[in-house]
């Protein structure tokens, strides 16, 4: 699969899994409702403009934001999929 594809899928697949969580996250802490939102908006933002270049990016800014909110830590990909993001042989 080529590499646009494969950023393209997972963009999506994260996106949506992200906007899933949102509803979780204000419904856990309807005290943090401007921390959840500024949360989401930056991993929204970074998922749809992620590229090759800022796969490393995204993924320090989803694991820097799950350690306020650890149910993030599930969009955090693990090494093989960067590898196929970054297009890496394996």
């Amino acid at each position: 699969m080529r590499r646009g594809r494969v950023i393209a899928k997972f963009r999506a697949l994260s996106l949506a899994r992200l906007f899933e969580l949102e509803k979780v996250l204000r419904e856990r802490y309807p005290d943090k409702a401007e921390q959840v939102s500024l949360a989401v908006s930056t991993l929204a933002h970074k998922l749809y403009y992620l590229n090759r270049n800022t796969v490393a990016d995204y993924v320090y800014t989803v694991k820097s934001l799950s350690k306020t909110f650890p149910e993030l830590a599930e969009l955090v990909p693990d090494a093989d999929t960067v590898k196929r993001l970054l297009g890496v042989e394996q």
